[in-house]
């Protein structure tokens, strides 16, 4: 192991765009090196007590908010707890001793883990690129796990995500959330073990009457965003809509003790949503806020991505699909991005979808394969297919995670108030015809704006439904939202993905100013490279659907992007 890292580490810092400020070293039981890439400053405290933390940590038991390496620091101070997995917020968490290394995520899995590991070496990062090049330096051959070949040709909307925990790597593999891994040794092998929480406990409604886990989860997440607002300079951005899940989002805002003064609400000027920009401006002047004011940077820098097709790479190729490109970052957290993300858990959106119907009928074989990954995908959990929400738990575990924790490449911290434990477990478990959730956590959050009329009459919410809730609610409105105990500083920490691997993505770098026909002409030379016929077939759909997107002028360019960059990917195999 030693000797390999030592070989990683040889080759990382000859690269032109290495920083060495955004690598360390340490060692490991008897002389095992760990090799760590990063971008927060280590602390004194960081080095005594071997560890390395990355973005926001929410525990809502204890009433506690930790940023970044400096506020987890501060934090293991005044903590016995060793195990995180039930946590929120969007975080990576290492710590080793001399024995063992336990890496660790937010419960939600916003933080993504894939991983390679044989008896000499465990490779951990957030990046299947990174993971295939460190692969290729150390010699483990990068071949091609045929498995994934039906899940990530699919061109349905959930596989523009990762969909089993295989990944189009041979022996790499997705760790989901409510998942770890534990790194010991035994003589000279290195044993890397994934375990599983008991996701059913973690997201289980403990049988309280509705009412009052609603009532509680809605104390959760003001306190949450309150207690963000107290405790530092951020601001809040929300892009507002005329539909549910942005209005419970301004709900909450609307609670905060400082008022809108540092909130930025945004809608979207388009004639296409003509509609929600009249609602939006309505609900501004009625509840006294102005939409699509300029954001002040605050003193904070913004940082300009040369190479945004190489960002997307870097964190999305080979897991997420949809080809967004961000042109900056700040430097440090400056402005939170707040959102209704991952509302279609607590509201069952996919409560009642069985993933095999959408498979083409005349296509029996490949329904029955589908079948067969789906089931195995959700085994490690023991969710069975045949229960009515098993893709509920399978958006939750794969989709959900991968799509809502991708501000990871642009800011450590970003809110997500709907990914809220109680409220997901509330939609998981739901055993009723009609999902109310959102709608009534909105009327517990403001009664004023739940009556307010939506971008369709039958959306409005009826005022005795809004009274009968009311009601319904006050036996378990007797705690108000608590100030949660914070630690650590935004401005501690550091943005954007790491610079010291930009070099590895100058051949994709976009050279043309139509992105479009840039990444159709990279989707091609990649395609003329594949000699296996049989896996062109199976990408035959998504290579036809990529030209016609990209062909077409006015198509939206992430979605247009999307099966494009599913045949990118397996330039991975031999780039």
């Amino acid at each position: 192991m030693t000797e390999k890292i030592h070989r990683l580490k040889s080759e990382f810092t000859k690269l032109s765009s290495f920083d060495s400020d955004e690598m360390d070293e340490h060692k490991f039981n008897n002389g095992f090196d760990i090799l760590i890439f990063g971008k927060d400053k280590n602390s004194s405290i960081q080095k005594k007590h071997h560890n390395f933390f990355r973005g926001m940590l929410v525990n809502h038991e204890d009433g506690e908010i930790v940023f970044g390496q400096n506020g987890f620091d501060l934090w293991k101070q005044k903590t016995e707890r060793k195990d995180y997995g039930t946590f929120e917020g969007g975080f990576l968490s290492i710590e080793w001793s001399a024995k063992r290394i336990h890496i660790q995520h937010d419960c939600f899995g916003l933080y993504p883990i894939f991983c390679y590991n044989d008896h000499e070496i465990c490779i951990a990062s957030d990046s299947l690129f990174m993971i295939s090049k460190a692969m290729k330096i150390i010699g483990k051959p990068v071949r091609l796990n045929q498995n994934t070949n039906l899940t990530r040709s699919w061109t349905y909307g959930l596989a523009c995500s990762i969909m089993t925990r295989e990944t189009i790597i041979q022996d790499v593999f997705y760790i989901m959330p409510c998942s770890d891994l534990e790194i010991t040794t035994h003589g000279s092998n290195l044993i890397c073990l994934e375990k599983h929480l008991d996701i059913k406990k973690v997201f289980d409604s403990e049988k309280k009457p509705y009412m009052e886990t609603l009532v509680q989860a809605k104390n959760e997440i003001i306190s949450l965003t309150n207690s963000v607002t107290e405790n530092s300079t951020l601001g809040y951005k929300l892009g507002l809509s005329g539909g549910l899940d942005s209005r419970v989002i301004l709900a909450l805002l609307l609670q905060l003790s400082k008022g809108l003064k540092n909130v930025h609400i945004n809608s979207n000027i388009h004639v296409s949503r003509k509609e929600d920009y009249t609602i939006a401006k309505s609900l501004g002047e009625k509840f006294g806020f102005q939409i699509n004011q300029e954001i002040p940077a605050g003193g904070n820098k913004s940082i300009r991505v040369t190479n945004p097709f190489g960002n997307f790479v870097l964190f999305n190729l080979g897991v997420f699909d949809m080809t967004y490109l961000y042109r900056s970052y700040w430097d440090t957290p400056t402005i939170i991005e707040i959102g209704g993300h991952g509302a279609e858990i607590a509201k069952g959106t996919f409560s009642n979808v069985r993933l095999t119907r959408k498979m083409p009928l005349w296509r029996p074989d490949k329904k029955i394969a589908l079948h067969r990954d789906i089931r195995s995908s959700l085994n490690p959990f023991g969710i069975k297919m045949r229960i009515k929400d098993s893709t509920q738990w399978h958006h939750l575990l794969y989709k959900s995670a991968i799509q809502n924790g991708r501000y990871l490449e642009r800011t450590q911290i970003s809110l997500r108030p709907l990914m809220n434990r109680k409220l997901a477990a509330l939609g998981l478990n739901n055993d009723y015809n009609e999902n109310t959730i959102l709608k009534d956590l909105l009327i517990l959050l403001s009664p004023e704006l739940a009556a307010e009329p939506f971008d369709e009459f039958g959306k409005n919410i009826d005022r005795k439904y809004i009274e009968k809730i009311i009601k319904e609610s006050s036996n378990y409105n007797t705690k108000s939202p608590r100030e949660y105990i914070f630690y650590g500083n935004s401005e501690m920490m550091k943005n954007g993905l790491l610079h010291s691997f930009n070099s590895l993505l100058q051949q994709y770098e976009l050279k043309t100013i139509d992105k479009k026909k840039a990444i159709l002409d990279l989707m091609e030379n990649i395609w003329s490279e594949i000699g296996d016929e049989k896996l062109k077939r199976a990408y035959s759909n998504a290579y036809k659907m990529a030209q016609k997107r990209l062909n077409d002028e006015n198509s939206y360019l992430p979605s247009a992007g999307s099966p494009a960059s599913k045949i990118i990917a397996l330039g991975i195999l031999f780039d």
